[in-house]
Formats: C-alpha cells, sequence, structure tokens
C-alpha cells in the first residue's frame, strides 16, 4: 500500500492542517484523512476503512443516477461492476483522493439524472426550476475545479433535449443548458478567486497553477491498458451495435456516450494526471452503457391499441359466435 496520502494526511504534534495543494482533489482528500486520524488515531488501517466507506456512499449514488436515467436493472449492473471489478477493488483498497472525488461526482451525476427527468414535466413550478438550474451549475463549476474530469457532466446534459423528446417545446432546454454553462464559469471563477485570498497568493498565479496541472501533456496507456476491464468491457458495451434500434423514436445511450466521448478525449490528450488518471471513472460509465445495451436486447414494443385495431378484434369475435350458432342450428335440424 502506497503511504504517500498516509505521511501527507497524519496529526503531527503541532497539529497542523495539511499543506496547500494545487489539485483540489487531493487537498481535499488529505483534509478529510486529517480529520479522520484526528479521530481515530493516526493508523494505516483507518484510511482503508475511509476508502471503503467512499466506495460504498459513491456506488449509492451512482446507482441512484443510473436508476433515474436507465432503469433499475441498469442500476444493479453498474452496482455489481463497482463492487467486484478489480479495479474497483484495487481503488478500494489504496489510498487514493480518486474514491471522494467520485462520491462528489457520483452526487452531482445523480442530481443531473433528476435534472433531465424533470425537465420535461410541466407540473413543477418555473421558479423552482430555473433555481435547480442554477444549484446544478455552481455544483459541476465546484467539480471541475476540484477536477477537470467534472466538465463531462456538460456532456451529460446536452442529452436534454434527446432524452425527453419534444421537451424543447416546452422547457427553453437550450437557455437552461446556457444557464448551467454560465453559473458553472462563475462559480469555477469564484473559487480560484476564494483560493487566492486564502492561500495568500494572486489570483492570475492560482489561476496560473491549475491550467498548468491539467495542461495537455504525452499521452501514457500502461494504466489504462494494464486494467483487466480493458479486455471485456468494450466487447460489453458494443452490444448496443446490435441493441441501438430496438426503439424507435427514444433514445438512451447519449446520456452514457457522450460522457465516455469527453473522458476520453482528458485521457488521450493527457489532460488528466497521475494520481487522477480517470480510468476507473471511464470504466463506469463504459459498464454503464454496456448494460443500457444488454438490457435493449431484450427490449419488446408496447403494443399499440387503436380504434381500426379494436374494431377488427370485434368483428372478428361476432363472426366467430355467428358461426357457431349456425352450426348449433345446423346440428339441431339433422337431430330432427
Amino acid at each position: 500500500v502506497d503511504l504517500t496520502y498516509f505521511n501527507l494526511a497524519q496529526v503531527r504534534e503541532n497539529g497542523s492542517i495539511p499543506v496547500q495543494f494545487v489539485q483540489g482533489s487531493v487537498y481535499y482528500y488529505c483534509a478529510l484523512l486529517h480529520g479522520a486520524f484526528r479521530i481515530f488515531g493516526n493508523h494505516p488501517e483507518v484510511g482503508i476503512r475511509l476508502q471503503i466507506v467512499l466506495q460504498i456512499i459513491s456506488s449509492l449514488f451512482l446507482y441512484l443516477g443510473v436508476r433515474k436515467l436507465s432503469g433499475k436493472i441498469c442500476a444493479m449492473l453498474v452496482l455489481l461492476f463497482m463492487c467486484f471489478s478489480r479495479t474497483a477493488m484495487d481503488a478500494g483498497l489504496s489510498y487514493s483522493p480518486q474514491m471522494l472525488y467520485l462520491c462528489m461526482f457520483g452526487l452531482v451525476f445523480w442530481l443531473c439524472a433528476d435534472y433531465l427527468a424533470r425537465s420535461d414535466k410541466e407540473e413543477i413550478h418555473p421558479v423552482a426550476m430555473w433555481l435547480y438550474t442554477i444549484f446544478l451549475g455552481i455544483l459541476i463549476g465546484f467539480l471541475g475545479y476540484v477536477d477537470v474530469s467534472g466538465v463531462i457532466l456538460f456532456l451529460l446534459l446536452v442529452c436534454m433535449e434527446w432524452v425527453n423528446r419534444g421537451v424543447g417545446k416546452t422547457s427553453f432546454w437550450f437557455l437552461r443548458y446556457v444557464v448551467i454553462v454560465a453559473v458553472a464559469v462563475l462559480f469555477f471563477w469564484g473559487m480560484v478567486f476564494a483560493d487566492a485570498v486564502l492561500s495568500g497568493t494572486g489570483f492570475v498565479r492560482v489561476l496560473n497553477a491549475w491550467f498548468m496541472t491539467y495542461g495537455a501533456s504525452p499521452v501514457d496507456f500502461k494504466t489504462f491498458i494494464a486494467q483487466r476491464e480493458f479486455l471485456w468491457l468494450p466487447a460489453f458495451a458494443s452490444i448496443g451495435i446490435f441493441s441501438f434500434w430496438r426503439r424507435k423514436g427514444e433514445e438512451r445511450f447519449s446520456p452514457y456516450v457522450m460522457p465516455l466521448l469527453g473522458m476520453a478525449v482528458l485521457m488521450f490528450c493527457g489532460i488528466t494526471v497521475e494520481n487522477m488518471p480517470g480510468t476507473y471513472l471511464f470504466y463506469i460509465l463504459m459498464a454503464a452503457l454496456g448494460s443500457v445495451a444488454l438490457t435493449e436486447l431484450f427490449y419488446k414494443a408496447p403494443v399499440v391499441v387503436t380504434e381500426e385495431s379494436t374494431e377488427n378484434v370485434t368483428d372478428e369475435i361476432d363472426l366467430d359466435i355467428f358461426d357457431e350458432k349456425m352450426e348449433m342450428i345446423d346440428l339441431e335440424k339433422k337431430d330432427m
């Protein structure tokens, strides 16, 4: 077990809080570890138990989000992946800020899924929906400040029009999307300003440090390809090639395809950092996409009952009754 974060966060004699980090995910993780060590003591197993708790919480949030978007069966398949895959086990038993960030991401993902589900319901008060829109922008802005992978949730919300057919006629979905992006950007700048004030450094210096941390760099595929999930998850997700056409006039793949493509761009351009490579999040999104593809393979379109079909059925029933009566009359005549 790598004890780098343990050494950074453990409680010392002066009781100082961990030093400031440019990367928000590392700072918040070390602060959380520091608080746990203050309560339970400087023991390595305390951090591992904290990782397990964070993994359970993040699994619950992602389960609720996938369930809101795609149903119980897809959510259960994703939950099984997060509990029993080798990547999940390794992430849950090692010191890493990934699990804390996944909790934050899972919570905002769930709220985004809930927002998509509510965006086409006219019974919700418009003021409440706009407040929800602003709140969601604040959360995504904070998530993007903590780690750059939070921006892929913008791509999830792009699917607002595709998930709910006709929502553009009733909900001004494009205007809401612009508001979410604007609020997120403003809140990101606000977080940078707060960081500069609290750390005693200049605003431009903090901003440059953030962009230097998440700047593009040469791609290293070793971490990505080394995972066992690299062998079977793409094949699992490719089931969607055959099940994509099962529904007509409805689309259920984009809420996972768009964030997955965004995460792939961040990873393959080297924008993610070494301690937050995004591999685990990428595999979770791919598992969700494969789950949707698998369940869509067994989808059966509901039978639409029209007036013409009911008239035909009643006509057929009347003819059958008439034939039965005629047969009974013929039998009676023969008996006579």
